[in-house]
């Protein structure tokens, strides 16, 4: 979010704030810029409605590996406080999403997708926003939603897709390889593309079977 100000003292969200969508069960990293000795974190699944705690005190290193909750919401927000005084906050600018099931069109994915939490079911254009990376864990299958309309541009997509901006690592091995298959028994899903004018080109797919794609 935007810095607040109390005195000399500031605190800033970086990460989770605008349209990220994060599955459960997979760490992802909140990160902040505050000159305070201690923070506070809390997430709200009901647009700041109520507050979860996730750390009640914690010494201020500017990040946090968060081992997302299994919920499903699309109004969910971070708030990071002082320790000592709550009412000295940030608060997410946007909304960002918690899934369980099915990555819906327009999803902003980053992170690590684990093979504990696998498959992932992908039901339209995800994307991978600049500056962000999402990780794939060997063993993992991506199901990818079938359809008729393949064009990334289009507004009538159809199919599961996944369009980097940032950087994707898909690193499988010769024992557990990635999959990314269709969900379904017929038909096509669409394709990785990697953006040309992705912000770090070096996105890896290794060891990965890629089948019923268009």
């Amino acid at each position: 979010g935007a810095y607040e100000y109390q005195s000399n003292d500031y605190i800033r969200i970086i990460s989770p704030n605008k349209y990220e969508a994060w599955a459960g069960n997979t760490l992802q990293t909140i990160s902040w810029e505050t000159n305070v000795s201690n923070v506070r974190l809390e997430y709200s699944a009901d647009n700041g409605s109520s507050w979860n705690i996730i750390e009640n005190s914690l010494a201020n290193t500017g990040s946090y590996q968060w081992t997302v909750p299994a919920e499903e919401s699309s109004v969910c927000l971070v708030r990071v406080s002082d320790a000592s005084n709550a009412a000295f906050n940030d608060v997410s600018d946007d909304n960002f999403s918690l899934y369980t099931s099915i990555l819906a069109n327009g999803s902003r994915v980053s992170g690590v997708w684990t093979k504990e939490n696998s498959p992932y079911h992908v039901g339209g254009l995800v994307i991978v926003p600049a500056g962000e990376t999402l990780t794939i864990e060997p063993g993992v299958e991506v199901r990818l939603k079938t359809g008729t309309d393949f064009w990334l541009g289009s507004d009538t997509i159809d199919v599961g897709a996944i369009q980097v901006k940032g950087r994707l690592l898909a690193r499988g091995t010769a024992g557990e390889m990635i999959r990314f298959t269709r969900d379904g028994e017929d038909g096509n899903w669409g394709i990785i593309a990697i953006d040309e004018n992705a912000e770090d080109v070096n996105s890896i797919l290794e060891y990965c079977e890629i089948e019923y794609g268009n």
